[in-house]
């Protein structure tokens, strides 16, 4: 019994180009999936043959393809889910998705309105002039006021942070991401795409605004894809010239400014970078015309192990493989970031302790999930098992002989001085810190931690009360409870006050410290909780 013969989902269709020199456009349910030319356009439709689907490519002329050709056309459609049998599962919400590797996105609106209307004022040449004047003078006079009170915006990133000033420059972000996304917005409506959803999300677990601009696709010029991708990162370089000028007559709020010239510009930066699902990687994708780009990079690097281990997968080129390398050690890079970055502010309350706890566990799922899919795939690509297990043998002693390099032990604290006394402050009692343990003391800025002082432990921990710029980058807060220990100061009186802490804990590993960072702390502070 012969397979049935190939056919389009029936959720797919097939897009006229918006303009000439546009690409066709199979679309499913309505977002592009693929741009194609006329050629493949008539193949698709004849992979559904009715009037209709004659009609939607008429006038694209017929085509004669190899069989080397259509089979490979046939497994690019499968691939992307165009073929019936070979459909992506739909997500049960149109408003909440989930967008792989770490993106959890809820649509609030449909963008294209607003954003045509935008689009259509700037196209009045008066405005275009004044908009352009302005960005060109907030440009020059940012860039030289960054310049000239550089020494004061590095000096921020040292230091806690207001509270109220904490909150001003997270507000202003999330605004700030809110303009960066009515930018790519305009500028598509600008070429004539429509942006459609856009809303709130998750991202690698901090929050931003989004703007699907999936619909950019059906621009036929890569200089304009590539604009629209782009249109993002620089309206973030204006708003942070737009700070950095702001830095030259105000007299107050001057840390809350510092501190956001620097989040806004880190962000535009790796917004360019092209390892990641953010606006340089679609640049990329724009320049190169080659959709799905990452995908194709990260299947590459599996294909390679596969064929390393002796099974039969596809051969890329050398610079996919290194790319898609790339993408999947950055993105790794970004969450292991951000959980440093979390689990020291969560671990303050024991619910934080637990959330830190659960999205460790999430992340070694993870990890699981990935380990299963791959042993499918080296199935599939008749990997023998016994290459497997020698494989994975190797691997794994690999990996224990790193985790045994050796490491200077240290954990993270601060410290605080009162009426002479110095105490290294903790959120909860560790066994290892006894007296005679050096502490290296610093600041507690929200980026730098600049050295102080150093000093030795004297005495057991007791409990006290602690400000909270001993133990977060954060000040205007009342005091909280943690542990104290003892500290013996060469001069207390010249150190500041308040401060960050290095305990040093003498030898270790590397898998020790790799432990205690993802859940030894969280795990300390729940058990003093308890």
């Amino acid at each position: 019994m012969s397979d049935p013969a190939p056919r389009l989902a029936d959720t797919v269709t097939i897009d006229e180009p918006i303009a000439p020199g546009a690409p066709w456009i199979l679309s499913v349910r309505g977002v592009p999936r693929a741009r194609v030319g006329p050629a493949v356009a008539t193949f698709a439709a004849g992979l559904r043959p009715s009037a209709h689907e004659t009609d939607e490519t008429e006038g694209t002329g017929s085509t004669s393809l190899t069989d080397e050709e259509t089979a490979a056309l046939l497994r690019e459609f499968a691939t992307a889910g165009l073929l019936a049998g070979s459909e992506r599962r739909e997500p049960r919400s149109h408003r909440l998705q989930f967008r792989p590797p770490a993106s959890l996105q809820l649509t609030l609106l449909d963008a294209t309105r607003p954003a045509l209307v935008l689009a259509r004022l700037l196209r009045r040449r008066p405005v275009r002039l004044l908009a352009v004047t302005a960005v060109v003078a907030v440009l020059l006079l940012g860039t030289a006021s960054a310049i000239a009170h550089s020494a004061e915006i590095a000096a921020v990133l040292s230091e806690p942070l207001p509270l109220p000033s904490l909150l001003a420059v997270s507000v202003a972000f999330l605004l700030a991401g809110a303009v960066h996304e009515a930018g790519h917005a305009v500028s598509l409506a600008a070429f004539g795409g429509r942006p459609r959803r856009a809303g709130v999300m998750i991202f690698y677990l901090a929050p931003a605004f989004f703007c699907d601009v999936t619909d950019g696709w059906r621009l036929g010029d890569r200089r304009s894809r590539a604009a629209v991708a782009l249109a993002g990162p620089a309206v973030h370089l204006v708003l942070v010239a737009g700070a950095a000028t702001a830095l030259l007559w105000s007299p107050t709020g001057r840390s809350a400014l510092a501190c956001f010239v620097v989040a806004a510009a880190l962000s535009a930066v790796t917004n360019l970078v092209p390892l990641v699902h953010l606006d340089g990687y679609l640049a990329l994708v724009a320049v190169l015309d080659r959709p799905f780009l990452r995908r194709a990079a990260i299947g590459a690097v599996g294909d390679a192990v596969l064929r390393l281990l002796g099974g039969t997968a596809p051969r890329a080129s050398p610079w996919l493989v290194l790319f898609g390398v790339g993408c999947r050690g950055f993105a790794l890079l970004l969450i292991g970031w951000a959980y440093v970055r979390s689990v020291p502010v969560l671990i303050l309350t024991e619910p934080g302790a637990v959330i830190a706890l659960v999205f460790a566990a999430a992340l070694l799922g993870a990890l699981v999930v990935s380990l299963v899919r791959f042993a499918r795939a080296a199935r599939e690509a008749r990997v023998g098992a016994l290459r497997v297990a020698v494989a994975s043998a190797v691997l794994a002693a690999a990996l224990a002989g790193v985790a045994a390099l050796p490491l200077e032990e240290r954990i993270e604290g601060g410290y605080v001085v009162r009426n002479g006394e110095a105490f290294l402050v903790r959120t909860s009692a560790d066994p290892r810190v006894v007296p005679g343990t050096p502490v290296r003391l610093t600041s507690n800025g929200i980026a730098v931690r600049s050295p102080r002082s150093t000093a030795v432990v004297s005495g057991p921990a007791e409990p006290l009360l602690a400000p909270i710029a001993a133990l977060a980058p954060l000040t205007g807060l009342d005091d909280v409870p943690a542990v104290g220990y003892p500290l013996a100061l060469p001069d207390s009186a010249s150190t500041p006050p308040v401060g960050g802490a290095s305990v040093s804990l003498g030898g270790g590993t590397i898998g020790g410290a790799v432990l205690d960072l993802v859940a030894g702390d969280a795990l300390r502070r729940l058990w003093v909780g308890r």
